[in-house]
């Protein structure tokens, strides 16, 4: 009889040991939870009252100029001789295949507004 109320009071505290546990990892969680949740109201608010097509057509358009000023600064690194041309090439050609897809969404945001 000692032996099985020994062996249920081990089990008994290895469960309240494991409930305070989850218990804790639950709280964890939800205080997680709500950060991000207060994240996201933020940029939802943000979404609906600073932002117009306008904005985001002119950061686009930054980001596409960006991009053209990069691959720009490789071709003159190349011409300087400080890059070769295999470095050259896989380098330029990311940078100029990134500024297209930059243009072109512009425009399909722009031709969205029409």
């Amino acid at each position: 009889a000692k032996d099985s109320t020994n062996r249920y009071k081990e089990q008994h505290d290895t469960l309240s040991q494991e409930i305070q546990f989850l218990s804790v990892e639950f709280n964890q969680k939800v205080e997680e939870y709500q950060s991000l949740e207060e994240k996201y109201n933020q940029v939802a608010s943000h979404s609906q009252h600073g932002s117009d097509d306008g904005t985001i057509l002119a950061k686009m358009d930054e980001a596409r100029q960006a991009e053209e000023d990069v691959s720009e600064e490789i071709a003159a690194n190349f011409m300087d001789g400080e890059m070769d041309m295999q470095e050259f090439v896989k380098s330029f050609s990311k940078s100029r295949r990134l500024y297209h897809i930059r243009a072109a969404k512009m425009e399909l945001v722009k031709n969205a507004q029409r």
